[in-house]
């Protein structure tokens, strides 16, 4: 997988190198003006797991995702991005509930021509813990660094194609507080094909993959993998810069937990619904691909909503 990730940024690389040289031999460098978007959606997911041995095989998740990003222009076709996003998610199983509260913040430098394409790289903070109350404990908080890169294709005003990826870097070598020798990391990526049907109408297809390994030499291990698919409608209002959405997909954890030399896998997965409102200011108006172009990136990939397949 480091492999492909690496393939991904030197093809983002690549193509910002040919993007900027035909920039160049335009003559052309537009500045566009500060833009910001903020949102905020609601809903919930649907999920089974095929281990748990009980009745807590299925499990309904009420999610609340929220943030807001700030587009600052530097100079000419360059950007910063800063900004951030949290999800909640409150899990219903058998003995009580869970709750997983997720958080990403950071900035992206990045180049963007509105008639071709954007590449940029991306540092920032990711963070999430669990909590259960009728345990009355927190399990496998942690936090991660996240660098990676981040890249779009613009085809006329119909299609627009983007992609992004990266490592996470821990940033406490022993999570699980044994006190033993530690090996943490972990990766995301995603991508994203949008059709503009309308000014005001558009479709996409989105994926999102995260995955998160933690191991202690000679004691316990755990590699867990999630990924939502799915495909998003939205509608620019008259309202100047605000938009709706709804979103439906499946949603994936799938976990490999080792303690003491024995092993154990569970697979959650179901339905995803969500729906809520954008609100974006500045940058450019009029249209919703307009506004995409001149506004922020959405590079977030979540991990698991709380359930863990019996295994917690």
């Amino acid at each position: 997988m480091t492999k492909i990730l690496k393939s991904a940024l030197l093809g983002a690389a690549l193509l910002g190198t040919a993007m900027t040289g035909s920039a160049v031999a335009d003559g052309t460098s537009p500045a566009f003006p500060f833009a910001a978007t903020g949102f905020l959606s609601g809903g919930g997911s649907w999920l089974e797991a095929d281990k748990c041995g009980g009745p807590g095989c299925e499990s309904d998740i009420a999610t609340i995702v929220g943030g807001g990003d700030f587009v600052i222009p530097v100079t000419g076709y360059w950007n910063i991005q800063l900004g951030g996003a949290w999800r909640w998610d409150e899990t219903s199983l058998f003995f009580g509930s869970m709750t997983n509260t997720q958080f990403q913040g950071g900035g992206i430098g990045f180049w963007r021509d509105p008639a071709m394409g954007l590449f940029g790289i991306e540092a920032g903070l990711y963070s999430s813990s669990e909590f259960s109350p009728s345990k009355r404990v927190f399990d496998f908080g942690q936090d991660y660094v996240k660098l990676g890169g981040v890249a779009e294709y613009y085809f006329s005003d119909m299609v627009t194609i983007g992609g992004f990826g990266g490592v996470l870097i821990p940033t406490d070598s022993t999570p699980f507080g044994s006190g033993g020798t530690e090996i943490d990391d972990g990766f995301y990526a995603g991508g994203q094909l949008t059709y503009y049907a309308t000014d005001n109408f558009a479709f996409s297809a989105i994926a999102r993959f995260m995955e998160l390994n933690v191991s202690n030499p000679g004691f316990d291990s755990r590699t867990q993998q999630a990924l939502h698919v799915g495909g998003e409608v939205r509608y620019l209002t008259a309202m100047s810069g605000v938009e709706f959405f709804a979103y439906g997909g499946y949603s994936s954890c799938e976990e490999e937990f080792s303690r003491q030399g024995q092993s154990f896998s569970s697979l959650t997965d179901g339905a995803e619904v969500l729906g809520g409102i954008r609100i974006h200011l500045g940058g450019r108006d009029g249209r919703l691909v307009d506004i995409d172009r001149s506004n922020s990136l959405d590079t977030r990939a979540w991990s698991c909503a709380g359930i863990r397949g019996g295994f917690m």
